[in-house]
C-alpha cells in the first residue's frame, strides 16, 4: 500500500508529531508498505525530517502557498499516487490539503494528536478545524473525550486509537 503522511513542519521541526510521523512510515516500510512523507518546503533547504528516516521512506517538499505552488504542490502529491493520505498536523495548511486532494480520489484521513480545545485557540479556530474534519474521509483521535469535541455527524467517521504507551504511575511528590 502506498501510503502518505503530512506534517506541515517535518522539515523545519522537531516535535512530536514528527516523531511519531517518521516512525509510523518507518514501520509502514518495515511491513512492507511504500510510506511518503510530505512537508512544506523549510527555509533552510533540508529535504529530511530530523529524525532517522528508512531506508524506501520517501520524502517530499511542498509549497502551500497560493497560485503556482498549490499547482505543483497539488501534481507532487499525485504523483506518489498514495493509496490514502494521512494529515498528522492540525492547523491552517491542513485547508490546503483538504483543497488539493479534491477530485483526486485520494482519501484523506486526518489524524488529530492534540488536545482539541487548545488546537481551537493556539493554531486555529473551531470553524477551521471542523471544516478540515468535515473534508476528510476519516478522522483518528486519541481518545473518546477528543472525539467528544466533534458533532455527531463528524463522530460516525472518527475512530478512538490511543497513544501506543503506558499510562505513567503515579509519584508521590510528598517524599
Amino acid at each position: 500500500m502506498k501510503i502518505g503522511f503530512f506534517v506541515y513542519g517535518i522539515f523545519m521541526h522537531k516535535g512530536g508529531t514528527e516523531r511519531i510521523t517518521v516512525l509510523l512510515a518507518n514501520t509502514m516500510r518495515q511491513r512492507g508498505h511504500d510510506p511518503v512523507i510530505v512537508g512544506q518546503t523549510p527555509a533552510d533547504g533540508r529535504l529530511r525530517p530530523s529524525y532517522p528516516v528508512a531506508d524506501g521512506v520517501v520524502c517530499s517538499v511542498i509549497n502551500l502557498t497560493p497560485g503556482a505552488g498549490l499547482k505543483a504542490a497539488k501534481e507532487i502529491i499525485i504523483k506518489h499516487e498514495p493509496d490514502v493520505f494521512c494529515a498528522v498536523y492540525a492547523g491552517d495548511p491542513l485547508l490546503w490539503i483538504i483543497h488539493l486532494l479534491r477530485e483526486t480520489g485520494i482519501p484523506l484521513l486526518v489524524s488529530e494528536h492534540s488536545c482539541p480545545a487548545m488546537m481551537d485557540i493556539e493554531r486555529w479556530n473551531r470553524y477551521e478545524r471542523l471544516g478540515c474534519m468535515a473534508g476528510a474521509d476519516g478522522i483518528h483521535v486519541l481518545s473518546d473525550a477528543y472525539a467528544g469535541s466533534l458533532p455527531p455527524g463528524l463522530r460516525t467517521k472518527t475512530t478512538v486509537i490511543p497513544n501506543p504507551v503506558e499510562k505513567p504511575c503515579e509519584v508521590d511528590w510528598t517524599r
